[in-house]
């Protein structure tokens, strides 16, 4: 998954390419910059496709703001594209410009000078949106690595791969629930064994918990015939 996606004009390249740097040197290794040699679009690639795609799987979007920037249709569809998926959006003015109303809903980061204030405000922004180069799971060495039969836990979440674009889906879903306020509920549906409640208790409910002050994480339970009352146990617990 690429965590951070770095929407810019091609003319503030040099600007994209020092915050990709800080990056990281601030041990951010999941973030999307096009033009990465490494991590960019590849060669021959659709990159229009490819632009979007990142997007869907990004969990932030770093918007650089300038009057370039602001007049670009692409950067806008970048913008408008990511709001309506539920992203969380990091507005960087790093030029006078007059930021697009899109923009506004977000707080707007001054970054013209560039100095360790505004650094550590964009550290501190990343990691209000759960983006902290320094969160890891441990990983607990006495724990199989693979449980067999048996449903991957919260314990499992540093060994459990292959879903990623599963659980950013779940991730972004949950976003919208909460910003939009729309549905009220997410059901997980598959088939028996399918892995549902692995990819609840080791991929969604750990990252949730590293952001308590949007989520309060009940401990998981079974409605059995009393639904409201399991309910009420776990609210109380």
């Amino acid at each position: 998954m690429s965590g951070i996606f770095i929407s810019h004009s091609g003319k503030d390249r040099a600007i994209a390419i020092e915050i990709a740097e800080w990056l990281r040197e601030e041990g951010h290794r999941d973030f999307f910059l096009a033009f990465d040699p490494v991590d960019g679009i590849p060669p021959g690639k659709d990159w229009e496709h490819e632009l979007y795609k990142r997007l869907r799987l990004c969990r932030a979007v770093v918007v650089l703001c300038s009057q370039d920037s602001m007049a670009s249709e692409w950067c806008f569809a970048e913008i408008t594209h990511a709001k309506a998926l539920g992203k969380q959006i990091l507005p960087l003015k790093i030029a006078p410009c007059d930021i697009k109303p899109v923009l506004t809903s977000s707080q707007v980061l001054e970054f013209f000078s560039r100095d360790e204030t505004a650094w550590n405000s964009l550290r501190i922004g990343l990691k209000a949106a759960g983006l902290d180069s320094a969160d890891a799971f441990d990983w607990d060495g006495s724990r199989p690595p693979y449980p067999g039969l048996m449903a991957f836990q919260e314990e499992d979440a540093a060994i459990y791969f292959g879903r990623e674009p599963e659980i950013r889906r779940g991730l972004d879903a949950l976003q919208r629930l909460s910003q939009f306020g729309d549905e009220r509920v997410l059901a997980v549906i598959g088939a028996s064994g399918s892995g549902k409640s692995s990819l609840v208790r080791a991929g969604l409910l750990p990252r949730l918990k590293k952001d308590p002050e949007r989520w309060l994480v009940v401990p998981a339970f079974r409605p059995q015939t009393r639904p409201f009352q399991e309910l009420a146990i776990v609210l109380a617990e």
